[in-house]
């Protein structure tokens, strides 16, 4: 790919992609529990493939349930996490807004499916506990509980430097692809804090992404799972300058720019 200058793109939390959610609800109301959701996918599953690549593996819709209502909330991935068919949910944490507090139902992203994997029960460990990720496992459990949210977030830089290859743990990354469509995204570069140290914050890459595309799932040529965390939008005066240069060699504007964060362990 050709060489991109380096760039200091938006303030990162000011571009996480949740959509848009219920009425607020403050109080610890337990909605009813339901066993599927008929609306469609919303587009962000647009091209969503059938069978996954890695078994026991499944890209998922989140959805706030409040008040016998349900509204889509974002993507992430839930994986058979215990030889007793227990299941475990990675989801964005800043999904969880302190004060806002729902229950969160989980769909498996497969074309056709209407039934409800089963709702968030706890969760077990925060981003501090994930290396600092924005993050978070939880249990799923067949009953609505309302999560209380505790997260609050700050804008921080995202200075990226930019490349067609990134180097994490010992091994160059050359392919990353999504785990719900299976489409590869082109790599920008990596992202980091501050000082160029070598360091990478996130990965970089060419997708799309908009409100309710965090924690999308992606796999690289190892098969290490990272997760978007936010994008950066085309109203962004530095989005304008890599689209200019991106469309120079591929011939067309780009879909968006979003920050990939991992490998994330699954286990």
């Amino acid at each position: 790919m050709k060489k991109l200058i380096a760039l200091t793109i938006g303030a990162l939390f000011l571009t996480l992609s949740i959509g848009t959610a219920l009425a607020d609800q403050k109080t610890n109301t337990v909605p009813a529990t339901v066993s599927y959701i008929m609306e469609p996918f919303p587009m962000q599953f647009d091209g969503m493939v059938s069978t996954n690549r890695f078994p026991g593996m499944w890209p998922v819709a989140i959805y706030y349930c409040s008040d016998n209502k349900t509204a889509f909330a974002c993507a992430g991935l839930a994986f058979q996490s215990d030889a007793d068919g227990g299941h475990t949910l990675i989801a964005p944490e800043h999904l969880f807004e302190k004060g806002v507090n729902y229950a969160y139902a989980i769909r498996i992203a497969h074309p056709g499916n209407h039934r409800i994997l089963g709702y968030i029960d706890q969760i077990t460990s925060r981003g501090k506990d994930n290396k600092g990720l924005d993050i978070v496992l939880a249990s799923i459990g067949p009953k609505p509980k309302v999560i209380d949210g505790y997260f609050c977030g700050k804008a921080k830089p995202a200075r990226v430097i930019p490349s067609s290859e990134v180097t994490i743990g010992q091994k160059t990354v050359k392919r990353i692809t999504s785990y719900i469509t299976e489409d590869d995204a082109v790599i920008l570069g990596r992202e980091c804090d501050g000082e160029d140290n070598g360091k990478v914050s996130s990965i970089v890459v060419e997708t799309k992404a908009c409100h309710g595309y965090s924690c999308s799932p992606f796999y690289d040529e190892y098969g290490r799972f990272y997760f978007m965390e936010a994008s950066t939008t085309n109203g962004d005066p530095s989005y304008q300058i890599v689209n200019r240069q991106f469309k120079e060699q591929f011939h067309r504007d780009m879909n968006g720019i979003a920050y990939l964060v991992g490998p994330v362990e699954l286990n």
